[in-house]
């Protein structure tokens, strides 16, 4: 089933940091931190005291009534400054608390999506099953709370108070209340103060017609339904006129041909969660229930709008249900059935009601007004515990115990869905374009400024752009003023979803809700051009992450329901799919029944029956099941892999090595275990949420539904725009960046602590940073002086950062480079920042050397600051967090998410959101084969379950440390190593590096402080790991630094070669160096080693080594083999940069010939 994602903190544009107190609040028992608004103000006052507090923000910062917006009630307020200004918004609050009589001043929370979220005094509280109410009421009294009501849905529900005790702080009383263990829950009763209707933005007019009503009659539809606007109904019959918008003919629901089995029944009743509904309104009025619910008094049993201006709920309960075949207006789509209006809004503005009051909202539909579906085109804020309880109680316990239908809006961020549709028990509804598209920025219809939200849970897509449908009477241009053409979004989706469930429930009013829900998933229509799959949580048919089980199909419904044949299998999912070799895991049917037959496939095809399976071989598996009545169902396939050992287990505990007391050394060896079966942690894809301040952990396949906090304040107190801003995982650990103090931390990946190793001294911000496989270093780009990118390396050891080149090429120019990655060849990559509407962020590689970069292609997203892309090491795949939005897009759109880069021919494929859709992620990195470690005894080291621990101790003396490392199999290796603590250390070792030329190579080190040292001996490897040593230096004796060389004239076969020094001092003692890692260089090398951009317009650029001075020709040639263009080039030995203006050819496939004397290749390009 869907996950219920946990939303906590929006974040967008420049990081705003942390640097006052983070407000949390506890949810799905855990701490979820939030961010206050830099922007506007909760102000709660004495009743009749506002004119002071008003005439103050007037004239001190120009406010105007539009800018106070009261709630509920006039004395509690939102005040919006206008702008983005946290000091300003501090001198504001200072300000109105010097006025006096203020109750409760502070800045306002922002939710996820963006929302501005207020929290007043107002808190709720769930009790444990065995906690009293006496309990309550002596913990209401100890706390000075007020209880105010026993919540009338749920017995052990209640809605209390913080009161003037408290300075009604509702948010922090809820903390308090959870940290006593008494409740299931106890959370703040916020209210979201702006926009929750899931309308898209509308930046066009609207036609409209007008009529009088009718009663309601059956027709029948092979002739068109003489409503005036049903022409205008794309969503119903697409004809793909340009009255529909030039659509794609068919890009319907199949509405005419459902009509013919059902067009509703009376008896069905779909309630309206909305701003209310114009029970006046000429197309409605005869469709809509006496019954009715409003959180104002004035609505209270009607539902009806409580202003002119509110003309959502209207316009949603038209889609549902407005009288067809009348001469009026649209047709709903199940015009039969009656509307119930549920009015959500606590004043004329349209501010929606806090959570409790939402909650109560929904719990009236099912039970009072006996609703059988729910249609909530709303959502977003922080996510309650309250509300969700309202809609398991309606799925559940609603009309007698089928359960009533609840369908929710997805929103319009081109994001992940938000809250309530992320709960499981909802339908998520995402919206299409007349073209059978995704709604999304770059969809037919034009409107590039939204998209429907999508990802980890949606369930269907329905239409959801320009809907014809109804507004408040009045309230539209003329000529027909109770019309709006172009109703939008994920609201206009959601009720015709919903007018669905009832023209099902019309033809069998004993369907259970998930039964219903079953019949829309599974007969929804399969749009081409996205692909489907079974997926983990979607269990009615293959799923597609961009609109869900497909686009929702109202006749094929109908018929499914006519004849209903129901099935679907699960399978579970084991803690891992890793085995050693020889072992298995075992998948299992967890909803068997008897009679069913269910096949077991291997990479599609059948290896058993049965159900249950024990896998022994590494691929893709899952179930197949027939019923006896002839269903079939696939269940989602699960990859289980079986693992050979990569060689014997090798521990590797680091060299001996001497330090002063209190001195920070990080034991274990690089790495600190080898061969085995090494662990692939399901959760390998590693990150800074810089949102939330948080170190997490993710499934790079599955980054929403899999991922785990590891670490909250993951920088502790941070400042403004103080974040990691470039991770690399090295063979000794994991290493960050910190962009604000230069600082370069090691990570533990299992706590997420960080232990500084040490900061630049140049104080070179850095935007980017990975680690070479290759070479052994950690590389970093960041701007220079000039403007330019620079490329630096990273001393993994003190954190100093060194220049090595300026990054050049003309398609880069200036523009920011703001991530790095290398893949296993040791080749760089990286992306530049791109926040321009429309303009795709560019992938370059870049030579480690030179710096010279070459545009590899453009990703077709955009990237800001605070993103960062990095290989997969184990499959070599890149990926990139970054926007959500494909172009063209509107970088207004706050979607974040993962990306997959494929290559040759540079493009993207979203993975999905990491953690949670508005997750910003830097720092993003990726865990090699990892395994347990245990470093005995434990004494002075940071964790002993941490392959590299950090040791310290202000004690002289001899410390032996014992790694015991184990793999996936159970299979241990133990190595050992002694750190000696000496008052006086041995040398200081100031660098130490070598080349390898033609056959030696060239060691040189510098040190200073040789006080009572004896020689420096050299060691050599061919594996990392194994040292031998292979010649000396005696030590100058000099206090001041000293210089040495050491040539290695005689080298082994193998390609890389490891160097180490073994510095000793005259009592014997001695300490090791890093080791550095050299590669022999290769003769009469000749490589291509870029074409590019490719695809291209006009202008090519061919980067080719050579090892000696030459000719080369190129030769063009079209698809079909004719030459089109031959050219000349002299090259010199080393890197050349060809640049080409080639003439203007067709779009298509081209072919490219590079020849010399010794070379003849051939590589594919292709021309946009």
């Amino acid at each position: 089933m869907k996950r219920n994602l946990l939303f906590t903190l929006f974040f967008f544009g420049t990081f705003s940091g942390f640097a006052q107190t983070v407000p949390f609040y506890y949810y799905g028992n855990q701490k979820i931190p939030l961010k206050n608004s830099s922007q506007k103000i909760f102000l709660r006052l004495p009743v009749g005291e506002t004119g002071k507090a008003q005439n103050f923000l007037k004239t001190g910062y120009q406010l105007q009534d539009k800018d106070i917006k009261p709630l509920a009630t006039e004395n509690i307020m939102v005040i919006d400054l206008g702008k983005e200004d946290a000091v300003m918004l501090q001198q504001a609050i200072t300000g109105i608390k010097a006025l006096g009589g203020v109750e409760s001043v502070k800045p306002a929370i922002i939710a996820p999506d963006g929302k501005t979220v207020v929290i007043d005094d107002g808190f709720y509280v769930k009790l444990k099953q065995g906690v009293s109410v006496l309990q309550l009421q002596n913990l209401v009294a100890e706390k000075n709370c007020i209880l105010q009501k026993r919540y009338g849905y749920d017995d052990r529900t209640f809605i209390l108070k913080a009161g003037a005790a408290n300075d009604y702080d509702g948010m922090a009383m809820a903390n308090l209340f959870y940290q006593t263990g008494l409740f299931e829950y106890a959370e703040p009763d916020f209210q979201v103060v702006d926009k929750m209707n899931g309308e898209s933005p509308k930046k066009n007019s609207t036609r409209n017609l007008n009529g009088k009503g009718k009663q309601n009659t059956q027709f029948k539809t092979f002739s068109t339904p003489n409503d005036p606007l049903y022409n205008y109904q794309w969503w119903a019959k697409n004809d793909g006129s340009p009255l529909q918008y030039n659509g794609v003919v068919g890009a319907d629901i199949d509405l005419d041909e459902a009509w013919d089995i059902t067009q509703g029944s009376s008896s069905i009743r779909v309630a309206v969660i909305d701003e209310g509904v114009d029970r006046a309104h000429p197309d409605l009025i005869n469709n809509i229930d006496p019954l009715g619910f409003g959180i104002m008094a004035s609505v209270a049993t009607t539902g009806d709008i409580v202003s002119s201006s509110l003309s959502h709920g209207t316009s949603c309960a038209g889609i549902v249900a407005a009288q067809a075949n009348n001469s009026i207006g649209v047709a709903g789509v199940a015009p039969m059935c009656k509307i119930i209006p549920v009015s959500v809004v606590v004043n004329t503005s349209g501010n929606y009601g806090s959570s409790a009051q939402l909650a109560q909202c929904i719990d009236w539909a099912w039970d009072n007004g006996s609703a059988d579906v729910l249609s909530n085109s709303w959502g977003g804020g922080l996510a309650s515990s309250l509300i969700h309880d309202a809609i398991i109680r309606a799925v559940t316990l609603g009309r007698a115990g089928k359960g009533a239908v609840v369908v929710f809006c997805t929103q319009n961020y081109d994001a992940g869905i938000t809250s309530p549709s992320c709960f499981k028990e909802t339908i998520a509804v995402g919206a299409m374009s007349m073209c059978e598209q995704r709604k999304a920025p770059a969809s037919c219809d034009g409107e590039y400024w939204w998209g429907a939200n999508y990802g980890l849970g949606l369930d269907i897509s329905a239409p959801g752009v320009k809907i014809a449908t109804t507004a408040n009477v009045g309230t539209e241009a003329l000529p027909d003023e109770d019309y709006n053409l172009t109703f939008n979004g994920t609201s206009s989706a959601t009720p015709m979803v919903s007018g669905v469930a009832a023209l099902i429930l019309s033809l069998n009013s004993n369907f259970t809700q998930q039964q219903v829900r079953q019949i829309i998933e599974q007969s929804a229509r399969k749009v081409p051009g996205f692909s489907y799959s079974n997926v983990e949580g979607q269990p009615y048919n293959t799923w597609n992450a961009e609109i869900g089980y497909g686009m929702l199909n109202a006749k094929n419904a109908l018929l499914l329901a006519q004849s209903p044949v129901l099935c679907n299998v699960d399978v579970n999912l084991p803690n891992t799919l890793q085995a050693c070799s020889g072992g298995s895991i075992s998948l299992q049917v967890t909803n068997a029944n008897a009679g069913d037959s269910y096949q077991w496939r291997k990479d599609d095809a059948v290896v058993a029956s049965g159900t249950s399976y024990a896998a022994t071989q590494s691929g893709n598996y899952d179930v197949v099941l027939t019923t006896a009545g002839g269903c079939k169902d696939t269940s989602y396939k699960l990859s289980v892999n079986i693992s050979l050992p990569d060689g014997p287990l090798a521990a590797h505990a680091g060299a001996d090595t001497s330090i002063v007391p209190n001195a920070k050394i990080f034991l274990g060896g690089g790495p600190a275990a080898s061969g085995g079966t090494g662990i692939l942690h399901p959760m390998r894809g590693m990150l800074m949420d810089i949102s939330y301040n948080r170190f997490l952990r993710f499934d790079p396949n599955q980054p929403g539904e899999r991922s785990k906090i590891i670490k909250n304040n993951f920088i502790s107190n941070p400042q403004t725009n103080q974040f990691y801003c470039g991770a690399a995982v090295t063979p000794y650990g994991l290493y960050m960046m910190d962009r604000y103090s230069y600082q370069l931390v090691k990570v533990d990946t299992a706590t997420g602590t960080t232990y500084t190793i040490g900061a630049a001294t140049n104080t070179q911000q850095l935007n980017g940073m990975c680690y070479d496989p290759v070479t052994g270093k950690i590389f970093a780009v960041g701007k220079v002086t000039s403007g330019n990118n620079g490329l630096f390396e990273v001393n993994r050891k003190t954190g100093e950062i060194t220049f090595i080149a300026e990054i050049t090429n003309a398609s880069l120019g200036t523009k920011t480079l703001i991530s790095l990655s290398a893949n296993n060849s040791g080749q760089l990559f990286a992306v530049n920042l791109s926040t321009t509407d429309n303009v795709s962020a560019l992938l370059f590689s870049i030579n480690k050397t030179t710096g010279s970069a070459m545009m590899e292609g453009a990703l077709g997203f955009l990237m800001n600051y605070a993103q960062d892309g990095a290989f997969d090491l184990l499959n070599n795949q890149l990926y990139q967090a970054a926007n959500t939005g494909p172009l063209p897009y509107n970088n207004g759109i706050v979607g974040r998410g993962l990306w997959k880069i494929n290559g040759p021919l540079i493009s993207s494929t979203l993975v999905g959101s990491i953690g949670e859709p508005t997750f910003t992620s830097d720092a993003l990195c990726f865990a090699n084969k990892e395994y347990k470690y245990q470093w005995s005894p434990a004494t002075f080291l940071s964790n002993p379950n941490d392959a590299n621990p950090q040791f310290s101790t202000a004690t002289p003396g001899t410390y032996p440390y014992t790694l015991t490392v184990t793999d996936l199999c159970g299979n241990t290796n133990t190595d050992q190593v002694v750190v000696t603590v000496s008052v006086t250390a041995p040398v200081t070792l100031l660098s130490f590096n070598g080349v390898m030329q033609n056959k030696s190579s060239l060691l040189k080190w510098i040190v200073q402080n040789e006080i009572n040292f004896d020689k420096y001996e050299v060691e050599r490897s061919v594996d990392g790991l194994r040292f031998t040593k292979i010649g000396e230096k005696k030590a100058l004796g000099s206090t001041v630094s000293s210089s040495y060389k050491f040539t290695d004239n005689n080298l082994p076969q193998e390609e890389m070669v490891y160097y180490r020094l073994k510095m000793l001092d005259m009592d014997g003692q001695f300490t090791y160096s890093d080791v550095i890692k050299l590669s022999k260089e290769k003769v009469n090398k000749n490589r291509l080693m870029a074409i590019g951009p490719n695809p291209f317009n006009k202008n090519l650029s061919i980067q080719y080594e050579s090892a000696v001075n030459e000719m080369m020709q190129l030769v063009f040639y079209n698809s079909k083999g004719q030459e089109l263009l031959r050219q000349n080039h002299g090259i010199n030995k080393g890197i050349n940069q060809i640049y080409l203006t080639l003439p203007q050819w067709s779009s298509g496939l081209y072919f490219i010939r590079l020849k010399t004397a010794t070379e003849n290749i051939v590589q594919k390009v292709l021309k946009l």
